[in-house]
């Protein structure tokens, strides 16, 4: 019976290490293959700044040298009809069925589908007599009215007629949607609420000394009253407006490159893209990195370049994504059947090393990993890790097996330094057994039955 039981165990260590080895393994490789759009088309249009979907199920996306317009089995290249120097980049803007593109200098255009063409409506630069201005981004409401962020100002275009509302907001600033009647605008200073009704404006949150460096793309998640910001050069920001606090996400685990979108990818996770190292999927608890997908030379289906302009989840579970040198890609968002379980670099709340030699779950239900340096315990509710015996010179690193008793206690074998026990709920050491304690034990431990509390050395079979 207790060869049996021996046999049991044996075959379930196996499964467990298999699993996680597998897991590990799969995180090295991209877990959603990218379809890249020149590739599939036989196009080349690298340089990609924005990408939408229009009531018909199309995907737009533009670049300095047209607009793209994509379906299942043909594509479209329009010409936009403007002729300027310097450097242009083109975004698209879709509401209520209305298509428009507009560029940095300050050219907008709408979709005639009539015509199957696109049209300029306004040049800002000669409407306002400034060549010099620059427009980051425009916004449409329910009504069709354009909410224009520039160097000179703030602007609404409504009927053909241009107005200046607000001329405080200067220098290059992007604007978000707070509600159907407020903007969220975020400047060095601080975040302010504007009020596209009254024209008036409140500032929510002032930086003081802490100067925040050009904004790039904003994010506000409504569920969680909070404001996602990317910047320039320090990294991702989130205003939380329920405790008027901003907060640094993630600290240095995250690259102080430039953060070029934000998008809400599930209820749970969000999507950022950063100039020249792809994207980075985070939990929107800002405590986690979930997953980076990168240009891979040996992967034919990674991301097609890692300077990530634009990410827009569309229909039919895809994602698109906007790069520099790669183009117009996207990948489908398939729910996976496993979690991958990593250790993420500069990142305490994670997974402490990679070499996982066993793995349970306690009564809490909280999973333990043995690992190649140290314990690791993770809290699935609230996501947070203990990570314990790590990088320890006086003990050993390597720990080799787990188990649990029937008094909630965690039993630890390691390879040198004995057996471990811990208390489950706070990880606190209650006993430590090797073969100077008593009773004596062997220094290797390589399985602990918790039946019979009996474990396996380097001498053999041992018992307490």
């Amino acid at each position: 019976m207790f060869v049996l039981k021996e046999f049991i165990v044996g075959i379930k260590t196996i499964c467990i290490v298999l699993i996680v080895i597998w897991s590990i393994s799969s995180v090295q490789a991209h877990p959603n293959k990218f379809y890249n759009i020149n590739t599939r088309y036989g196009i080349s249009i690298r340089e990609t700044n924005s990408v939408c979907e229009d009531q018909n199920g199309f995907i737009w996306a533009s670049s300095r040298y047209g607009i793209l317009r994509i379906s299942e089995d043909e594509y479209h290249i329009y010409d936009l009809p403007v002729k300027t120097s310097g450097l242009i980049k083109v975004r698209l803007v879709f509401n209520n069925g209305r298509l428009l593109a507009h560029t940095n200098k300050g050219h907008i255009f709408k979709y005639n589908p009539v015509y199957d063409r696109f049209e300029l409506i306004i040049n800002l630069c000669t409407q306002v007599s400034n060549e010099n201005l620059i427009v980051p981004c425009i916004l449409m409401d329910g009504l069709g009215t354009l909410w224009i962020s520039s160097s000179g100002g703030l602007y609404k275009y409504d009927k053909k007629e241009l107005s200046l509302v607000n001329k405080s907001f200067t220098g290059r600033y992007l604007i978000t949607w707070y509600d159907q009647d407020h903007l969220l605008i975020t400047l060095t200073n601080g975040i302010w609420l504007f009020d596209i009704r009254s024209m008036s404006k409140k500032q929510i949150y002032d930086s003081g000394k802490l100067k925040i460096s050009p904004v790039f793309p904003l994010l506000y998640d409504t569920m969680q009253n909070k404001l996602w910001i990317g910047t320039l050069s320090q990294g991702l920001l989130c205003y939380h407006f329920d405790s008027n606090t901003l907060s640094d996400i993630l600290g240095s685990a995250l690259p102080r490159q430039p953060i070029m979108d934000i998008e809400e990818y599930t209820d749970s996770t969000i999507l950022i893209g950063i100039d020249g190292q792809g994207i980075w999927e985070l939990d929107k608890k800002g405590r986690s990195i979930l997953n980076i997908y990168k240009e891979s030379a040996d992967n034919p289906f990674s991301l097609r370049g890692n300077g990530v302009y634009d990410i827009f989840p569309g229909s039919d579970n895809r994602v698109w994504v906007c790069t520099f040198n790669g183009g117009l890609s996207y990948f489908v968002n398939e729910s996976p059947i496993i979690k991958q379980i990593i250790h993420v670099p500069n990142n305490k709340n994670s997974l402490r090393d990679n070499g996982v030699n066993s793995v349970i779950e306690d009564h809490f239900g909280k999973i333990w990993f043995a690992t190649n340096n140290g314990l690791s315990c993770w809290d699935v509710t609230s996501d947070q890790w203990i990570n314990l015996y790590d990088n320890k010179l006086e003990q050993a690193q390597v720990f080799l097996t787990l188990c649990e008793d029937d008094s909630g206690r965690i039993w630890a074998g390691s390879y040198s330094s004995g057996v471990y026990v811990l208390d489950a709920s706070t990880g606190k050491e209650l006993e430590h057994y090797s073969h100077n304690g008593l009773p004596p034990v062997g220094d290797f431990i390589f399985e602990i039955f918790s039946a019979l509390f009996a474990w396996y050395t380097e001498r053999g079979r041992s018992g307490k």
